[in-house]
């Protein structure tokens, strides 16, 4: 047959590959024979099943699992990217090399027609890739097509408890209708899929998130979107070139009263919040008895009382551990279980909220006031989970839609969903409790030494005192570090980093492609000897293994608004604590 000729119904076949979609054996007349042979079953596989770039034997989709493309070859994302989301059902060149031509055909419905589209092939030979850096403060690049990432395969394993978090062992699972192709973006892998959201509880924005077209899943026992009809990408460079509004109701808010409000926070984290001014914020986490934690949290001074966010999966268990505390300091527990929580972050998030109360200016990063948004009285934090500037809202839930539709109104605002803030806060190197942060790991062999305070070092006193205490004077046994790599292959966790000599000296926490930086990353726990900035490791994926190196975090750099002057660390994460789940 004629390379150029179309067969009917508009199935394309290659004679050297047998439509395939793999090298050929035996020459151009095995090719032919076994490509009459598949005759039918392409055609079944184009009218019942779809076009099988779908299927792993296939690379014309995004690279396909099997054929493993590399950036700039046939079928890599690379090239299809420029088709316009066409589907190849050969992957072979008609040449059978790469530098030859290839021809890509659009998936066709029976009875259509359509031309070839010819796509000129890069080299095999790629330039050496560039260190890792940043584009810029406001300049990104990328594609998801051009991130060269495989599709990823959903984690086998016992079904997920619905109060876990997200990441390899926490976070409510996916869906079988989850939207897969915004995987290679994402740094937790999903657990076994979820068939419907009959179970889960709603947030008062439930209603607002289906008129956009989010893509509901169940999360931490909520249905939230993971993304919108612009697509994770989309949604992750708007966050960083303007502002991107997310809904965090399922975050557990609380409370705490009583002259005993401050003894009784100290006496459950190490944090030092005598010293904490009011209409400020700060970071912190529960910790275990042996140093491990259980949760990490935020708390403001509002005067009259310390108003707490803690991550939904925990927020039981949280609430739990205050209540039963409260009482024999003085102190009692309120749950804010009628309000809402919204999120806007970019650097054109505090511009907004001006239109509406033009208060949030005078707000310092990691201060809070109460402000009149659109006539309601809200309690405004000027923090975040995204690297970027902008603001945490908590409203009364009858007015949250309202609220985030009149936030919407704005140009420059847009929906987001769990998928853009996944990835938004891998670049920002921000810890997702239950993957970077459990209750094995140590705020300082998280990197997190700063959530101790002055007072605490030299007093103690609160859970696991003795653990961190000699951690901080004699340093721990392992370390939180950042991750570049040369190739663009995603790394997930729990991936195991090795040595030069093959020897496992980590695993990997978080891991996905960072859309600012086209380039993939990776938060990983290793033996500090092996922490330094640029050291040399190796992940091995799909039992190949993968060059890496120690790099700084943030991956991309923060753009907080930086107080004049401040009594806490600048490392502070969110009014959701490291997880914001």
């Amino acid at each position: 047959m004629d390379p150029g000729q179309q067969p009917r119904f508009g199935v394309p076949k290659d004679p050297r590959c047998g439509g395939r979609g793999r090298p050929h054996r035996g020459g151009a007349g095995a090719g032919e024979r076994r490509g009459l042979r598949s005759w039918f079953f392409h055609y079944s596989v184009v009218l019942v099943w779809g076009p099988p770039g779908k299927r792993s034997g296939c690379g014309g989709l995004r690279g396909g699992s099997k054929n493993k493309r590399k950036a700039g070859e046939v079928g890599s994302p690379q090239a299809l990217s420029s088709l316009g989301g066409s589907r190849c059902f050969c992957c072979v060149p008609w040449g059978g090399g790469v530098g030859s031509e290839h021809i890509d055909f659009p998936m066709i419905v029976a009875g259509e027609s359509a031309a070839p589209k010819r796509l000129a092939v890069a080299p095999k030979e790629q330039p050496p890739p560039e260190p890792l850096r940043h584009p810029g403060p406001r300049s990104f690049q990328g594609t998801l097509e051009s991130g060269g990432a495989s599709l990823l395969t959903l984690r086998r394993g016992k079904p997920v408890s619905p109060v876990t978090l997200s990441g390899p062992k926490t976070e409510g699972g996916i869906p079988s209708g989850f939207p897969r192709r915004i995987l290679p973006l994402m740094s937790w892998r999903p657990p076994l899929a979820v068939s419907d959201l009959s179970s889960c509880l709603k947030t008062p924005l439930f209603d607002l998130h289906q008129t956009l077209g989010g893509k509901l899943v169940p999360f931490a026992g909520y249905a939230l979107p993971v993304s919108y009809p612009a697509g994770v990408l989309r949604e992750h460079l708007h966050t960083r070139a303007q502002a991107s509004l997310f809904d965090v109701s399922h975050m557990g808010q609380v409370v705490l009263g009583g002259a005993g409000r401050v003894a009784l926070l100290e006496a459950l984290t190490p944090g030092a919040f005598a010293s904490l001014g009011i209409g400020r914020q700060r970071y912190t986490v529960f910790t275990n008895d042996h140093g491990g934690i259980l949760d990490d949290l935020m708390v403001s001074n509002r005067g009259d009382d310390l108003f707490v966010v803690v991550n939904a999966a925990c927020k039981a268990a949280d609430f739990a551990l205050l209540e039963e505390a409260a009482p024999r300091f003085g102190a009692h527990v309120t749950r804010l279980e009628d309000r809402a929580l919204l999120a806007l972050q970019g650097p054109e998030a505090v511009a907004v909220i001006a239109s509406l109360d033009p208060g949030v200016l005078a707000l310092p990063f990691m201060g809070g006031a109460t402000l009149s948004l659109d006539g309601v009285a809200c309690f405004v934090t000027r923090s975040g989970y995204t690297g970027e500037d902008g603001v945490e809202i908590s409203v009364p839930a009858e007015h949250a839609a309202v609220l985030a539709r009149r936030l919407l109104d704005d140009p420059r605002v847009a929906p987001a969903g769990l998928g853009a803030r996944d990835s938004l806060r891998l670049e920002a190197g921000l810890c997702l409790y239950g993957a970077d942060l459990d209750q094995t790991i140590t705020p300082i062999e998280a990197g997190l030494a700063w959530v101790v305070g002055k007072e605490r070092r030299a007093q103690g006193g609160f859970p696991g005192a003795a653990v961190i205490l000699e951690q901080l004077a004699h340093g721990p046994a392992r370390r939180r570090v950042g991750l570049a790599f040369d190739e663009r292959t995603p790394v997930r966790p729990p991936a195991e980093v090795l040595d030069g000599d093959g020897r496992v000296v980590g695993h990997v926490t978080s891991g996905g492609f960072a859309p600012s930086l086209d380039a993939p990353v990776a938060i990983a726990l290793v033996e500090a000897a092996f922490a330094s900035l640029g050291q040399a490791l190796t992940v091995p994926v799909r039992g190949k293994p993968r060059p890496a190196r120690v790099v700084p975090m943030p991956f991309v750099p923060h753009h907080y608004a930086r107080p004049a002057a401040t009594t806490q660390p600048i490392h502070t994460q969110s009014t959701t604590g490291g997880n914001h789940s």
